[in-house]
Formats: structure tokens, C-alpha cells, sequence
């Protein structure tokens, strides 16, 4: 009998665990995101809390590394403040066009273009 009634506790204890550990892993957003580009050497960065976005550039022989932030029509730290956004807020979204990508902020629903480009007058964030 105490076998048995060991052989349950340890069974949901088991069960139990499995499924937080289930549940936290299923709910995890990441704050920051790499996205390719069709460029061989350039990556956007996001900040899914508030629609940040970074050009990176990495270094490969004669080719200067950087990482630069794309700065939009709204303020210079994000689409939104850090303290209205959570972690997975935004996504970023590739076009046929290889240097526009479309911001879409998922809580609101607003959309935005995003121009990266190695030419810094060419680099913008705008609502659509």
C-alpha cells in the first residue's frame, strides 16, 4: 500500500511540474529579435517591446562592421515608451523589396514601413 501511494505522489508531482514547466516555456517573447535580409551582410535587430529597430551590419574582410538605429517620424527610442509595450508587441515583416520590411504592432494593430538602406538619408521608420 505504501508503495502504491508513493508510486502516485511521485507520479503527479511529475505531472504537475511537466506542466508548469510546459506553460512557461510556451508563454516566453523574446525582447529582442534578429530578422535576415537578402543583403549578405546586413540584419535588422527589433526591440519587440517598442518597435526599435537597429540596421547591423557585421564585419567580414574589407567590409565595416556597425549597427546604427533606424530612427522614425515618432521619437528616437521606439515606435512606443518601453513601459506601454511587453515583450513580443512587435513584428517585423520582409517585402519582395529587399531593403523595406513592415513593422506591425500586434497589440494595436498599426502598421509601419521600415527602410533600411547603407546610405544613412535612406534609412526611416513611417506609419502607414
Amino acid at each position: 500500500m505504501k508503495k502504491i501511494i508513493v508510486l502516485l505522489i511521485v507520479l503527479i508531482v511529475g505531472v504537475v511540474c511537466f506542466g508548469q514547466e510546459k506553460q512557461q516555456t510556451d508563454s516566453y517573447r523574446p525582447r529582442f529579435k534578429m530578422y535576415q535580409t537578402e543583403n549578405l551582410y546586413n540584419l535588422l535587430k527589433l526591440d519587440t517591446r517598442t518597435g526599435q529597430v537597429w540596421q547591423v551590419q557585421y564585419k567580414m574582410r574589407d567590409v565595416v562592421g556597425f549597427i546604427v538605429p533606424i530612427y522614425n517620424d515618432y521619437n528616437y527610442s521606439g515606435i512606443i515608451r518601453e513601459d506601454e509595450g511587453f515583450d513580443g508587441r512587435f513584428e517585423l515583416y520582409p517585402t519582395k523589396n529587399v531593403y523595406t520590411f513592415i513593422l506591425l504592432d500586434t497589440y494595436s494593430g498599426e502598421t509601419y514601413q521600415v527602410q533600411w538602406n547603407t546610405d544613412p538619408e535612406r534609412r526611416f521608420i513611417t506609419r502607414l
